[in-house]
């Protein structure tokens, strides 16, 4: 349901991608894994085909390019694993940066920290 989930506007949109290609990396990593059984690699290649499918049939009726062009690069990630697994790279996400949150500056972030001090110490 990842995949097939309503697809969300702006920076929660861009998150919805990042979480769409860790799964479909997870789910190629576990269809070649040596460790799994065979039922397992098999079932999760059957789901990558049927996502396969489905991410087709969406490249058709998306219109926004962003969100067509992930479609369409999934789409080649996975062709490519199935003529030549060994030949996907499988990107690990970036860690979060250190700081302070998107959006908030240091100051503010120093500003939060004393009015929150203050609040609790009554």
């Amino acid at each position: 349901s990842t995949w097939k989930s309503a697809h969300q506007p702006g920076y929660t949109g861009e998150i919805q991608k990042v979480v769409y290609t860790a799964v479909l990396h997870n789910l190629m990593n576990l269809a070649v894994n040596p460790g799994a059984s065979t039922q397992v690699r098999a079932i999760t290649s059957l789901k990558i085909d049927e996502l396969k499918n489905w991410l087709d049939e969406q490249s058709e009726k998306i219109m926004e390019e962003s969100r067509k062009a992930h479609i369409v690069f999934a789409l080649s990630e996975i062709d490519q694993f199935q003529k030549d697994p060994s030949k996907v790279n499988f990107t690990l996400p970036l860690s979060a940066p250190s700081g302070a949150p998107i959006g908030m500056q240091f100051y503010d972030l120093l500003e939060y920290n004393s009015i929150y001090e203050v609040i609790h110490r009554r």
